[in-house]
């Protein structure tokens, strides 16, 4: 089984490219838009997003402590950052992409912890690849 985090990160008044630079982080900045700004088809964004991802688009198969502790990482260096610019939803998209079974542990209780101190939701999808 591989996983592939995506950290997405909103805000009614976020504006990701005014501190963008500013991030202390080895995750890659993905797509990003400011609240207020105009999106491709002209419309207003009513929120603000950033997105980020790790270097390797997956996980190592099983449980991958390095790729893990990376996320974690992300929150516990830029929380405040990211607050004081109006972000005030946290999210790491996790996706499990296995075959045969499926059993996973997403972060140890260690992590958990520091997770739950940045109010970060977890939403899983999870894929069948038999048939790939």
């Amino acid at each position: 089984m591989y996983l592939r985090f995506t950290i997405t990160i909103f805000g009614d008044n976020f504006k990701p490219s005014k501190m963008i630079n500013k991030l202390e982080t080895s995750l890659e900045v993905t797509s990003y838009f400011d609240a207020g700004e105009e999106d491709d088809i002209g419309e207003i964004n009513d929120y603000g997003c950033l997105e980020l991802n790790h270097k390797n688009e997956f996980s190592k198969e099983y449980w991958d402590s390095e790729y893990e502790q990376e996320f974690v990482d992300f929150f516990s260096k830029n929380y405040q950052l990211l607050r004081l610019n109006n972000a005030d939803d946290f999210r790491i998209f996790i996706e499990a992409f296995y075959s045969d079974q499926c059993n996973f542990e997403i972060f140890n209780s260690e992590l958990l912890a520091e997770l739950a101190k940045y109010k970060v939701s977890l939403p899983i999808s999870v894929y069948d690849c038999d048939n790939d």
